[in-house]
């Protein structure tokens, strides 16, 4: 079974000198708790796992705890009971993540080492443009490539409406419209599959990333709710993250529960992936006058003129803006956040040191 295993982890896995230590990936996760699958013993059978308190103790945002499509190193029996327990997380190569639900600044990692992020949404009255174009930015921010997948075509006539709704901000990704419950367009998606390639399915509750996965698996093996007749939305069936092995080796899914919100987690390309998602505006924001044009009533601004001349919405403006904000809030949260642990950390080392120090005076 090819779980994505390559030289990039191997590497990695060598760098814990550790012959006692064994490679596996994370399938699901149960609260302190993990499902692994790839560990000799039964390659192809779950086999839940604890995690090391230290990985918790030494984890600052949450990007380092382990998460579902995780490559981990293990260590046989080495937790309660004789279960193996996770002891490292090694390097990801592509992730998607959202700051958590709650007050609380940390993130959430939803998938972690996927190739493709397949942004499923509905063609009837959950289709959102603006929406989509937050998943478009945290998909890209954390190194996958995104394919908007457009569900439920069978409803309306024409998804070309939709897709012109989406204007430039799509100009660069694949979009699928697909019927998962009839089958129609999901061959195409294979395309995106293959040996060793991990695909998550995000989306919002009830846009069909069940039927979805159900229809590449070929078989029913995720739970499927019908359309509620008042909202004509589909029924939230998911209630956790897994990761799936397609038949054959042809590569792995990730389901993932419906999304009530996305808060992008300011990472390290989350800006420029915000200005990526609006190419017009990036273009005429290089023909103003002014270098630091705030784009009001500045003379020369060629945004505001293509607002008035109608090249433009203002909309789009006002979507961009709203997301640099966002995005800007949320990293000066993070920082204070890194500052508040990193002070904690200093705390905790000096009383360390000090309760050493009277440990060894008394030694004596």
């Amino acid at each position: 079974m090819d779980l994505g295993w390559g030289p990039e982890y191997q590497s990695a896995f060598d760098d814990l000198c550790d012959p006692a230590l064994l490679p596996a990936r994370v399938a699901a996760e149960h609260r302190s708790e993990l499902d692994l699958i790839g560990l000799p013993d039964n390659p192809h059978e779950p086999i839940r796992a604890t995690v090391a308190g230290r990985i918790h103790h030494d984890a600052v945002t949450g990007l380092e705890l382990p998460s579902v499509g995780d490559w981990v190193a293990v260590r046989p029996g080495g937790g309660p009971g004789g279960r193996p327990a996770v002891v490292a997380v090694l390097p990801r190569r592509g992730v998607f993540a959202r700051q958590s639900a709650g007050r609380k600044t940390s993130a959430q990692v939803v998938a972690a080492n996927v190739d493709v992020v397949f942004v499923v949404t509905s063609l009837n009255r959950e289709f959102n443009p603006r929406r989509l174009r937050r998943y478009l930015v945290a998909v890209r921010s954390g190194g996958a490539e995104p394919v908007l997948v457009l569900n439920k075509a069978d409803l309306v006539d024409s998804p070309d409406a939709a897709i012109r709704r989406l204007g430039p901000m799509v100009t660069d990704v694949a979009v699928e419209p697909v019927s998962a419950l009839r089958r129609d367009g999901v061959e195409r998606l294979r395309g995106w599959l293959g040996a060793g390639r991990t695909v998550a399915v995000v989306g919002s509750s009830g846009v069909g990333k069940s039927t979805l996965i159900n229809a590449l698996l070929g078989r029913d093996v995720m739970d499927t709710g019908g359309i509620r007749v008042d909202d004509d939305e589909g029924r939230h069936t998911t209630v956790h993250r897994q990761l799936i092995p397609l038949p054959d080796g042809a590569g792995l899914l990730v389901d993932t529960p419906g999304m009530r919100e996305l808060q992008i987690w300011a990472g390290e390309d989350a800006a420029a992936e915000i200005d990526e998602a609006f190419p017009e505006l990036a273009a005429l924001e290089a023909q103003c006058r002014f270098r630091d044009c705030r784009h009001e009533d500045e003379p020369g601004c060629a945004v505001v003129d293509a607002i008035r001349e109608g090249r433009i919405s203002h909309g789009r403006l006002e979507a961009r803006d709203k997301l640099q904000r966002e995005e800007e809030r949320q990293r000066i949260r993070q920082d204070g956040a890194l500052r508040s642990q990193q002070r904690k950390d200093r705390r905790r080392f000096s009383k360390m040191v000090r309760r050493r120090m009277k440990e060894k005076a008394r030694g004596r």
